[in-house]
């Protein structure tokens, strides 16, 4: 069952990065993105890195239907499993399951 659930997680993080590059591909979004998260382009690799932040590009679009429809639709998703896995990126990892697969 923890594998379940880290396979999950890691879907979740595939998603995020997906959604990220989605971002980053369009000048209207990334401007928003930047201007909402309050990152700079600088400062944007480093925060990456941080716990939260591919929960947080996810929330950014799931909170514009517009937005996710567009990222659902160029990544061949359903808006559910974009939602999905932003909660999933929410509640983080399982405890205990780190390091096991």
């Amino acid at each position: 069952m923890i594998q379940a659930d880290d396979s999950s997680h890691e879907r979740a993080e595939e998603i995020g990065i997906r959604a990220l590059a989605h971002i980053a591909a369009s000048p209207r979004l990334c401007a928003r993105y930047l201007e909402l998260t309050g990152l700079t382009a600088q400062s944007l690799r480093r925060a990456a890195g941080e716990p939260g932040f591919l929960a947080g590009t996810l929330a950014f679009l799931t909170a514009h239907e517009p937005d996710l429809i567009a990222f659902a639709d160029s990544a061949g998703l359903r808006p559910e499993e974009i939602a999905e896995a932003a909660h999933r990126l929410e509640a983080g990892r399982p405890p205990g399951s780190a390091g096991r697969r």
